[in-house]
């Protein structure tokens, strides 16, 4: 069955390449207890070791803050429920604001004065439009979700509040290597070798962090920032199917979808606390913009993780297209 799942994914990989969608690819299938990786095409990086190379997350950094979120509740520090309009003096008009909205993208908010992402601010600028009181609204959401960066950038400057900890990038340091995991901000400080996004190469250098809110606030936000190997990805998704954060039932299946709702739709996914459902799958995943994806199957005990080094921002309609075609079918073959 391990061999058939894996052989099923990498020809989607095969694909990847033959299409021309980007030149580098790693996928990589767990299913009976083991991994099965496959490489396609190459990367920039001339290095024996591709397990180790890092990525540019970017939301995918969101499951791992969320992550944390969820085991403080399971030890009883924090609760989902919990109002936070007084950790933030720019949510103090939103009282009935919760961490569960926030971690689920159900929170509605929303900026009234916009920021621009052709203009290059400064972290003193950016924050304060993304902190400054009197700058947020709810939305009227036609529908329960609205996926939104705000609600993650919010929870990074709660977490440190909540934790005691001197900022975001400490207190996840702290999580992260409680479990091993080596996942890391601002990686060119600290010297790390990282996969160089090919059409972004023009204007980032490798290990700078793509999106441009965390990139303003330093590299270090709840919403993107965090960078990691295949190494790392594996061993995260590994605690997420075995519940190794010690969840309980209850708590693990509200990480995985909503309270009492168990569908999905290609049009308009649906958020637990840690994942979502939809996107042409019924099971749980998450994708970075950068290209990166991570999908689960609890109840199998399966998972794909996929890097690459492909970025559909700056690329024609036409390859943007073709690449969340591929996407979809990943999503869909497993």
């Amino acid at each position: 069955m391990s061999s058939k799942i894996s052989s099923k994914v990498f020809l989607k990989g095969e694909s990847f390449i033959e299409q021309k969608i980007g030149t580098g690819l790693i996928l990589s299938v767990y299913s009976s207890g083991n991994w099965q990786t496959k490489i396609f095409g190459e990367f920039t990086n001339k290095i024996s070791d591709y397990q180790k190379l890092y990525f540019d997350l970017a939301s995918l950094t969101k499951t791992l803050l969320a992550s944390q979120y969820m085991e403080l509740v399971q030890a009883k520090k924090i609760d989902l429920s919990q109002k936070n309009s007084n950790l933030l003096d720019c949510l103090k008009p939103f009282k009935e604001l919760t961490l569960q909205k926030l971690l689920s993208h159900q929170s509605g908010l929303d900026l009234i004065q916009k920021y621009s992402k052709n203009k290059n601010y400064t972290t003193q600028e950016i924050q304060k439009i993304l902190f400054a009181g009197g700058n947020l609204e709810i939305q009227n959401l036609n529908f329960r979700f609205n996926y939104s960066d705000l609600n993650y950038i919010y929870l990074g400057e709660i977490l440190p509040k909540l934790t005691g900890s001197e900022g975001l990038e400490s207190s996840m340091n702290d999580f992260l290597q409680k479990f091993g995991l080596n996942f890391v901000f601002n990686p060119i400080s600290k010297g790390i070798l990282t996969s160089q996004i090919v059409s972004s190469s023009k204007y980032l250098p490798a290990g700078t962090v793509h999106d441009p809110k965390a990139r303003w606030l330093g590299g270090v936000a709840g919403s993107a920032g965090l960078f990691g190997s295949l190494d790392d990805l594996q061993k995260f998704t590994q605690l997420w199917l075995e519940n190794s954060f010690g969840l309980s039932s209850e708590l693990y299946k509200t990480s995985l979808q909503p309270k009492g709702l168990w569908y999905f739709s290609d049009t308009k996914p649906i958020f637990g606390t840690v994942w979502r459902l939809g996107k042409y799958s019924p099971n749980p995943n998450h994708a970075g913009f950068t290209g990166p994806s991570v999908l689960i199957d609890p109840l199998n005990q399966r998972a794909v993780v996929h890097l690459n080094n492909y970025l559909f921002e700056s690329e024609s309609e036409e390859n943007r297209s073709k690449f969340l075609s591929w996407n979809k079918d990943i999503l869909e073959s497993f």
